[in-house]
């Protein structure tokens, strides 16, 4: 659907505007191109060794619970905390940025300027 004269001119302002606001906002608003970003892959493997861990913890949590008010229980289920909290950390942790593949994703927002680009140009 194209635009209407008065959208087209609307939208030129409003490119001015943000053209015209401090370099620091600019640089914050768009992605760095020389940074080239992998998405974040989850291992199944890392992600099944978590979750026992997390499960691992959750049990001996409950075991420290089972043990009464004692200084051993609560010193056991502080280790169970942090058990779960190792195991969802371990889980959740991407994998090495070792990619074979040659091929770059680009991301959204460079897609979408690349439509912008191939619109702008076809004017």
């Amino acid at each position: 659907m194209a635009l209407s004269d008065y959208e087209k001119q609307v939208l030129e302002e409003m490119e001015a505007q943000f053209g015209s606001q401090p370099a620091s906002f600019n640089d914050h608003s768009r992605p760095n191109a020389n940074v080239e970003q992998q998405p974040a892959r989850l291992s199944p493997r890392k992600v099944a060794s978590g979750a026992l861990m997390i499960v691992a913890g959750l049990l001996v949590l409950i075991a420290a619970v089972s043990l009464g008010y004692s200084v051993i229980s609560l010193i056991v289920g502080v280790a169970g905390f942090l058990l779960m909290v190792g195991g969802a950390w371990y889980a959740l942790t991407a994998k090495g940025s070792s990619s074979s593949s040659g091929k770059k994703r680009s991301s959204f927002m460079e897609r979408q300027q690349e439509q912008w680009d191939r619109r702008s140009d076809d004017r």
